[in-house]
């Protein structure tokens, strides 16, 4: 019915107007803040800005696939703001090490915590990604299986 596709487009339309005056608010309070996709479509929205104020990470690989597929890790904050929004780091994803193709875990790149570095990511996440590479270390499957 056409008055069923009309609300659906009147909702869709002030769903979009109220994430335009979102993003322009934070745009105010995050120079440069800028929208990234990635492979899969998701998107993030990223500034310099908050590099040095990033609290948090995402992890994740880079393919379901490949058993040595890149290990990802997203820094973001969160704004403090009613709609709890995500603000990345400029990159916004980081690749310090790979999947275990021999088995399971992670392995670290030499020196990775460099690249983090020189992006002025902060402690906190540095710490983080530390822990987990710690928590996830690379271990061979036994010659039984």
């Amino acid at each position: 019915m056409l008055q069923d596709f009309i609300t659906i487009m009147k909702a869709e339309s002030q769903r979009l107007w109220a994430t335009a005056q979102l993003l322009e608010r934070l745009a105010k309070k995050y120079p440069g803040l800028w929208r990234h996709t990635d492979r899969w479509d998701r998107v993030r929205y990223c500034s310099l800005a908050v590099n040095g104020r990033v609290n948090r990470i995402e992890v994740g690989h880079n393919c379901g696939c490949c058993d040595d597929s890149p290990l990802e890790i997203w820094p973001y904050l969160e704004d403090d703001g009613p709609e709890q929004f995500r603000i990345h780091s400029t990159p916004p994803c980081f690749r310090p090490g790979k999947q275990n193709a021999g088995g399971t875990g992670e392995v670290p790149n030499l020196n990775w915590e460099d690249e983090f570095r020189r992006s002025n990511i902060s402690q906190a996440v540095i710490e983080q990604v530390g822990d987990y590479l710690e928590h996830n270390p690379p271990q061979d499957f036994g010659d039984d299986e």
